[in-house]
């Protein structure tokens, strides 16, 4: 009797280990599916605040380029206007450049 009642709980013991074994994969293939939802998710986010950031830097670069524009257009108006005094604030500003290089 005492063999079969070890032998019984050894055959219990064999199904709670499958059956532990099973849960355990179930809990693993669960467990995958879940990373992979948040790894998903996560890349997605990356992706959307990768493109706000590209929109971003494009809009602030054509701002820069428009305001490039305008200032070279200003500078040129100007030098038309008055070519004297245009050419000697450059060259006082080159005189002042250089005197600062050649002081270093």
């Amino acid at each position: 009797m005492a063999e079969r009642n070890l032998q019984k709980e050894i055959d219990d013991l064999k199904a709670n280990f499958a059956q532990l074994q099973k849960d355990w994969e179930k809990m693993a293939s669960t467990g995958e599916s879940m990373a992979g939802d948040v790894l998903s998710t996560a890349k997605k986010r990356f992706d959307e605040e990768a493109q706000k950031l590209m929109d971003n830097l494009q809009k602030a670069a054509e701002n820069i380029q428009d305001h490039g524009k305008k200032m070279y257009s200003q500078v040129e108006r100007q030098v038309e206007e008055k070519p004297i005094a245009s050419l000697m604030t450059t060259l006082g500003v080159g005189f002042i450049i250089g005197w600062l290089v050649s002081k270093k």
